[in-house]
């Protein structure tokens, strides 16, 4: 392996139509924490990780044998450390002046991948969390409106009390029918008619007996 190819800022590896390795340049070999004669002769599905193995067995090889060529591939490899480094990858097929068939791969780091899809993951889980907060809002507010129509209709009033019937027959004061059936409160006060006609007069006469 010439010098250029050999410190090239990508990987680069032959393996035979077995899965031998026969050539790795010294950039994978950093990359992947490995010296110069550890991988030689090793199966090339010792720097796979297990997904990257299943993907090379049942995809990639069958992929190179069939086409001579793939291009931008995505693989998982594994480091000496057990560290996953992805990569995409670029392979073709050649033959040797022997007659005999070698893989050429070239690899690229994409570190940059990973970082992505935990950033996608992480938007796809606050788009599933505001969907649910929005159907729990959507779930409130038809909890409502069956509330809003459970006052709709006539409502049977007593004409002296005042009370309300409901639905079971039974005389319930306005206030008391109308919290049970919505999530409306109520505060008493005095309007000012009643003031007049009510309060006032009373104070009066409570007035009148203290001067007296």
């Amino acid at each position: 392996m010439d010098q250029l190819l050999d410190n090239a800022p990508c990987g680069f590896l032959v393996f035979s139509d077995d899965g031998k390795i026969i050539e790795v340049n010294t950039t994978l070999l950093k990359l992947l924490g490995y010296g110069r004669d550890e991988l030689h002769n090793l199966h090339l599905e010792k720097i796979f990780s297990v997904p990257g193995r299943i993907f090379y067995q049942t995809h990639f090889f069958p992929l190179l044998k069939l086409k001579r060529k793939v291009d931008e591939v995505y693989l998982s490899l594994r480091s000496k450390d057990g560290e996953d480094v992805p990569v995409l990858t670029n392979a073709q097929r050649r033959v040797g002046q022997d007659g005999k068939v070698f893989n050429d791969c070239v690899f690229v780091v994409i570190g940059q991948r990973n970082k992505y899809e935990v950033e996608i993951l992480e938007a796809k889980k606050e788009a599933q969390k505001a969907t649910r907060a929005l159907h729990k809002k959507v779930r409130e507010l038809e909890a409502v409106l069956e509330q809003v129509k459970q006052l709709q209709g006539i409502l049977p009033i007593c004409s002296y009390c005042k009370h309300v019937r409901d639905d079971k027959n039974y005389w319930q004061r306005v206030e008391t029918y109308i919290s049970s059936r919505s999530e409306a409160e109520f505060s008493h006060s005095i309007c000012p008619s009643c003031y007049q006609s009510e309060v006032k007069p009373q104070l009066e006469k409570f007035k009148s007996k203290s001067v007296k």
